[in-house]
């Protein structure tokens, strides 16, 4: 949820190691809005990468994006197709980079909610 306190972890075991997390952006169309690919996920481009255990907050809704654009997860991707070929992935304002990077939900876990109001 927006506003939400992340810390960047690097598996689904919620772990912390010393590892560098690639970090993503969705791809514009000239007039702002998310580039889709054929099968209606986000198109992503690679930013580079995060050390594991970076904080940060969550600016807004996720988007699906299909599951081979992810480094970690391109191995794992169905030859088939079908439902389960979309992963979310969340904006991110990065504390120690100060700037905005997208990650796969199971790279985020939630260290404090934000404010309800």
């Amino acid at each position: 949820m927006k506003g939400d306190r992340i810390t960047v972890v690097s598996s689904l075991m919620f772990e912390t190691k010393e590892e560098v997390l690639p970090v993503y952006a969705p791809v514009l169309n000239p007039d702002g809005s998310f580039k889709t690919t054929y099968d209606g996920g986000v198109e992503l481009a690679r930013l580079g990468g995060v050390k594991s255990g970076s904080s940060g907050t969550i600016q807004g809704p996720s988007i699906k994006v299909h599951k081979s654009q992810l480094l970690h997860l391109q191995e794992q991707t169905s030859a088939l197709g079908g439902t389960n070929d979309f992963q979310s992935v969340v904006p991110v304002f990065l504390d120690a980079y100060q700037q905005v990077g997208w990650f796969p939900t199971d790279h985020v876990r939630v260290v404090g909610g934000s404010r309800l109001t």
